[in-house]
């Protein structure tokens, strides 16, 4: 026990001298701006001239600012460890590469784009030092690379506009989205969890991890989650790029979220004519008549027909679907531009518990009533004629 306490008390103070260090490197970080006088000679980072005041440090102390109109697809031709990169609010449009086998290690201050334009930074390889944010503030961010590696570590995207990563993200850290910008992935990640806390993510590769959606948080796609999606209260879920199938693991729907389903055509595919999320695994329904879950409905379709029944499947789940409650949900017809003619919508299970299906249901023709009335009281005459 007492070896136990020590190993403990040595690593908390590891830990805690570890985060000095963190925080003093990026508090005495120094500034490396990018200013060479023209196009001419080489465009390494180590280059003199390329630099002011001198080739930045490679000790983690460093902060890159890119700024200018000379040498804008620059070149990292080594190894480098920067405390930030940023583009300064006049900045052209750079594209930042590197030497094969190079990689660039940032530390805590991250990554901004202060100018207007669309920044891209196409470094194969790189591995994030300490917990960070990387934010679109005036301008998109892409990212064009191999490799991200988290580490241990969480990567904060934020901003107002859009950041699109097409490298594949590992590490056990977690990625999370604040800010009103479209994070797109691309990649083929493997890192732990991505946590929507504001804005939107579109998932067009595959994503290992877990995806947890909060309030005010977006996801959409035509990607496969494999790690499942949680859809908490104020969340919003958009499949496809536009219609079409977002694929994923073991899911929860929290009362309180919303699925925002796009309809083209009333008869068709899924995927194709309307939205569908297939999940591989369960589907828990976490809402209640108190606290519903929303299905928003957005079409405009040339072969709806409102004296028609129709069946739409909006999600599937190959291990079942539980807490199924028709009253735990809320029908929102605003963005539906057909008239209904009062007919209405409901949802059902069906399929084995497999599909939930969101089915319109029109309302009956007046000869169909006719004809019911009459068998009604056809039947109230046979049965009187039988007493008598």
């Amino acid at each position: 026990m007492k070896k136990l306490k020590q190993r403990g008390y040595f690593a908390t103070r590891t830990a805690g001298l570890l985060a000095v260090v963190a925080i003093s490197t990026s508090a005495n970080a120094a500034v490396f701006t990018w200013s060479p006088s023209s196009n001419a000679g080489q465009k390494d980072w180590s280059t003199a001239g390329n630099f002011s005041p001198s080739a930045p440090a490679n000790n983690g102390t460093a902060d890159l600012i890119f700024t200018g109109g000379f040498k804008l697809n620059n070149n990292m031709q080594a190894n480098y460890n920067i405390a930030g990169l940023s583009f300064g609010a006049g900045a052209s449009a750079f594209t930042i590469g590197n030497s094969v086998g190079t990689t660039l290690t940032i530390q805590g201050n991250g990554i901004t784009n202060n100018s207007s334009l669309n920044q891209i930074i196409n470094i194969s390889s790189i591995a994030i030092g300490s917990s960070q944010t990387w934010s679109a503030t005036s301008g998109a961010l892409t990212f064009g690379g191999s490799t991200i590696s988290l580490g241990a570590n969480t990567l904060n995207i934020s901003g107002a506009n859009n950041v699109s990563i097409a490298n594949a993200i590992s590490g056990a850290g977690t990625l999370t989205k604040s800010g009103t910008g479209i994070l797109t992935l691309s990649g083929n990640s493997t890192h732990g969890n991505t946590i929507i806390n504001g804005g939107t993510v579109n998932v067009t590769g595959s994503h290992a991890g877990a995806v947890v959606v909060n309030s005010d948080g977006t996801l959409l796609g035509t990607g496969n989650i494999t790690g499942g999606m949680t859809l908490n209260s104020g969340a919003s879920l958009n499949p496809g790029a536009s219609v079409g199938i977002l694929n994923a693991g073991s899911s929860l729907w929290n009362g309180g979220a919303t699925y925002n389903f796009e309809i083209n055509n009333a008869v068709g595919s899924a995927g194709t004519a309307w939205d569908l999320v297939n999940i591989t695994g369960g589907l828990s329904l976490g809402a209640s008549s108190g606290n519903p879950f929303a299905i928003n409905i957005f079409g405009n379709l040339l072969d709806f027909d409102s004296a028609t029944g129709y069946s739409w499947t909006i999600a599937s789940a190959s291990g079942g679907i539980t807490g199924f409650d028709a009253s735990a949900f809320n029908i929102i017809t605003d963005n539906f531009a057909n008239s209904l003619d009062g007919g209405t919508f409901v949802v059902q299970l069906l399929n084995s518990d497999q599909d939930l299906v969101l089915s319109f249901v029109p309302v009956p023709e007046p000869s169909t009533i006719a004809l019911g009335v009459m068998g009604g009281l056809a039947l109230i005459g046979t049965a009187f004629r039988r007493r008598k």
